[in-house]
């Protein structure tokens, strides 16, 4: 596994210098150390500024010391919480140290390549009516052929389309219904202030895997448009774990699950938008 990481961390490291002192990455991570080492060298190569946000709720409390071995790093900040800590929380917790102008949330086994972020930060400083902007994601796979090793790309979200409708209800609808393909924006680039208003709400209200995406990237598109550029933005390792059942995802779709965040949604879009309440409920 370490040999692949390598590998991957040598194909995407560049020695180009990145503006990327106005964003933090907030990595949330569990239960793979190896992974979270790996990403957070990768990053650490990178001649760039950013800030790290580490967001873990491992059952083994930093198995390979990771704390210590950037305590002394002021762009890296550590954030450790009980491991039956919901991810909505732990996320909506850590934005509350965010300083920078900019935010991206990464899993621990995605690489979010600078050329993109970069790419992601400089649109959205010249587009006030959109809040978030991400790219072109890969799947990057590691094998063995005629003793030669290789890492091979397959692009998904092929298809996937900016949110630009000027109605918040419609980015949503459209969304939620899959109209015009536009992929959610959970690991897009986000203007801080939005990010941390989608989290803070999300933190309070989604306890459930079934909905720990939707309603986020629902928010976030209720709040303003999402731009898909070209650039080829995050390349994830095949994780092929499920974090829940067929009847945990039936009951995180359940009225008594549903209908607070519902509820939650309707309020925002009234304070937000000036959008009755009533209609965002009977869109949702």
């Amino acid at each position: 596994r370490s040999r692949k990481y390598n590998t991957i961390m040598k194909i995407y490291r560049c020695k180009l210098k990145y503006n990327l002192k106005d964003l933090t990455i907030l990595i949330k991570t569990y239960n793979r150390p190896k992974c979270l080492n790996s990403l957070i060298e990768f990053y650490q190569s990178l001649d760039s500024d950013l800030s790290i946000l580490i967001l873990d709720s491992s059952e083994i409390i930093d198995k390979l010391n990771i704390r210590e071995k950037y305590k002394n790093n002021n762009k890296i900040n550590y954030m450790y919480f009980n491991t039956n800590t919901f991810v909505t929380q732990k996320i909506g917790e850590g934005s509350k140290n965010i300083s920078t102008k900019y935010s991206v949330l990464c899993a621990d086994d995605d690489f979010l390549l600078p050329s993109g972020l970069q790419d992601c930060i400089n649109f959205l400083s010249n587009n006030d009516d959109y809040v978030s902007c991400h790219g072109r994601y890969f799947l990057h796979f590691y094998s063995k052929i005629v003793k030669k090793e290789l890492i091979k790309f397959e692009e998904i979200h092929v298809s996937g389309k900016s949110s630009y409708n000027e109605s918040p209800l419609e980015r949503i609808s459209h969304y939620l219904t899959y109209k015009n393909k536009a992929i959610g924006p959970l690991y897009a680039v986000h203007k801080t202030e939005i990010f941390k208003r989608i989290w803070l709400h999300s933190a309070i209200n989604i306890h459930d895997w079934s909905l720990s995406e939707l309603m986020p990237c629902s928010l976030s598109l209720g709040y303003g448009k999402m731009k898909s550029i070209k650039s080829i933005y995050s390349s994830r390792e095949p994780n092929y774990n499920f974090w829940y059942g067929d009847e945990e995802h039936k009951r995180g779709f359940s009225e008594e699950n549903v209908m607070p965040i519902v509820n939650m949604m309707a309020n925002e879009m009234y304070e937000y938008n000036g959008i009755s309440k009533e209609s965002t409920k009977s869109l949702i």
